[in-house]
């Protein structure tokens, strides 16, 4: 099943969002996570997610980061 669904704000952000089911499979290997917070604007900033296979090479890389930060009247 697939499914894709659009988010709008009022601010005029909008977020895409695809998913779709995917059947369990066992694997072997390492995960590495890491997020950058800012305290200041009380948010994570950029966070890096990577997967190693057994063999330690790097099978998949995914990384966001904020690229604007706009601080609502009630911070």
């Amino acid at each position: 099943m697939r499914s894709r669904t659009t988010i709008a704000n009022q601010t005029g952000a909008t977020v895409v969002v695809n998913a779709h089911n995917v059947a369990p499979v066992s694997s072997t290997g390492q995960l590495y996570k890491a997020f950058w917070y800012v305290p200041e604007i009380g948010h994570w900033v950029k966070s890096v997610e990577e997967y190693y296979d057994s063999n330690g090479k790097r099978t998949q890389r995914f990384s966001i980061e904020l690229e604007s930060f706009k601080r609502g009247a009630q911070q």
